[in-house]
């Protein structure tokens, strides 16, 4: 575990003054990084199967609208001295590493109500090479006074990205489709230091869980985030820690 810390660590100091499609957990808090400015989160998933490392950066053009690039699932295999592990063959487990574009465009459609329509479409970096896609539509909204963020909505994903999930086991196309829902909340808890986080993406793939926990306000544009994730009935996901960074443009 030290040795994945280290290189967590190793990858948020090299990139000090960034801040991308920002998530809760997993789920896209669908929040638009201002125009201007750049947005980094760095996150480590911990389990007993593997340990993998996420990196997002997302910048904002204007008009509620982000573009960024993500570097998703490097990932370390524990119980062989952390050795880095690759998949380029479907179709029992999804590819990864991956590189991904994410695009996200917001609409407010009230003054507390927004709608955000975004993307993350690449490849796994490998011999054997595969397109991956997760693409969500979300409702945000933001309780008047508590300072709540509640977001919910659908999402669409392909084989490559999730590997098989439960009663799909007989396709092996990378294009093999599926639809989701999803959802997410954040309450400030000590308002400007403190919050409570949580996420839901449903199914029983591998990335059917809910992941729940707090974020730290360090200072005023970097935020640690810590979590517990927990496998969805019959999914192939698995119990783990979260450990997370944002750092947020001021």
């Amino acid at each position: 575990m030290k040795r994945i810390i280290t290189i967590f660590i190793f990858l948020v100091i090299q990139i000090p003054s960034l801040v991308a499609q920002q998530n809760f957990f997993n789920v896209p808090s669908s929040e638009v990084t201002q125009k201007g400015k750049l947005l980094y989160q760095g996150q480590v998933n911990i389990t007993s199967e593997e340990t993998e490392i996420n990196n997002t950066f997302s910048y904002g053009l204007g008009k509620d609208l982000e573009v960024g690039i993500n570097i998703f699932e490097f990932t370390f295999d524990p119980k062989h001295h952390f050795h880095f592990e690759h998949n380029d063959t479907l179709p029992k487990s999804p590819v990864y590493p991956l590189v991904l574009l994410n695009i996200q465009k917001a609409f407010e459609l009230l003054p507390d109500f927004q709608l955000s329509i975004g993307t993350q479409n690449g490849l796994n970096p490998a011999r054997h090479m595969h397109w991956v896609n997760y693409t969500y539509l979300n409702l945000a909204y933001e309780i008047p006074g508590l300072e709540t963020r509640l977001v919910a909505g659908a999402y669409t994903f392909n084989k490559a990205f999730v590997g098989d999930w439960r009663g799909n086991e007989e396709t092996s196309a990378d294009n093999k489709w599926g639809i989701g829902f999803q959802a997410g909340i954040q309450q400030p808890i000590i308002k400007e230091k403190l919050l409570f986080t949580a996420d839901f993406l449903s199914h029983r793939h591998k990335l059917g869980e809910s992941a729940w926990g707090l974020a730290y306000y360090i200072t005023k544009s970097w935020v640690l985030s810590m979590g517990y994730q927990l496998p969805n009935p019959g999914s192939l996901s698995n119990k783990g820690l979260i450990f997370e960074i944002t750092h947020v443009p001021e």
